[in-house]
């Protein structure tokens, strides 16, 4: 119980976060290419959904093939899936406007 109370509350935060940055880079691209806002919110439904649908057909798969080792790493691979989200961040943060070094 306390282990999902604490994984909602931390994603919240990192979703707010990464809902800030995606954003400032639509609102970046919308003044670049004078394209409208929600062909980059429909594109990011659904490329998020259609990941959600993979990932839950690879899980399903995985636990029909490699029961015990599913359950043993699964949330091993789950959270790894994030380090290319970081990293990606990590490049894009710096080039935004909300952005400013702190002493």
């Amino acid at each position: 119980l306390v282990f999902y109370l604490l994984g909602g509350l931390f994603g919240a935060f990192r979703w707010s976060s990464f809902v800030t940055v995606m954003y400032e880079v639509v609102d970046r691209e919308r003044e670049r290419t004078s394209q409208h806002r929600f062909l980059y919110l429909l594109d990011r439904e659904w490329f998020l959904n259609a990941g959600r649908i993979v990932g839950l057909i690879l899980f399903i798969l995985a636990y029909g093939a490699f029961t015990e080792e599913t359950i043993r790493f699964g949330l091993i691979a789950t959270c790894l899936v994030f380090v290319p989200t970081i990293l990606l961040l990590r490049r894009i943060i710096p080039s935004l406007t909300h952005h400013r070094e702190l002493p």
